[in-house]
């Protein structure tokens, strides 16, 4: 059986990598969902992108570790209509740690 207040709110998020398909990410508490926790998504359906070589843009606009999507005005309204892109830093755009 399926819990309709749980499924209502989530919220899905298009994800699209500037090589390869987009996919999907469920998210739900936009109050409390950081763009750092969407990454640690992203890296569990694509374990070979680590969280801290991602960089994820919005309407071309950086996306910031500890901003949550609330904070960027995103509301489940817009299932389905938000495409973050995803860019990956190479080796040389790290730094060293």
């Amino acid at each position: 059986m399926v819990d309709r207040a749980s499924q209502q709110s989530e919220m899905i998020i298009y994800v699209k990598p500037m090589t390869g398909q987009t996919f999907t990410i469920k998210v739900g508490d936009l109050t409390k969902t950081t763009i750092a926790m969407i990454k640690q998504d992203i890296n569990r359906q694509q374990p070979s992108i680590k969280p801290k070589k991602m960089v994820l843009s919005l309407n071309n606009q950086v996306l910031n570790d500890n901003e949550t999507l609330a904070s960027r005005q995103i509301t489940h309204e817009m299932s389905g209509e938000i495409t973050f892109h995803l860019i990956v830093k190479n080796k040389s755009d790290c730094s060293l740690q």
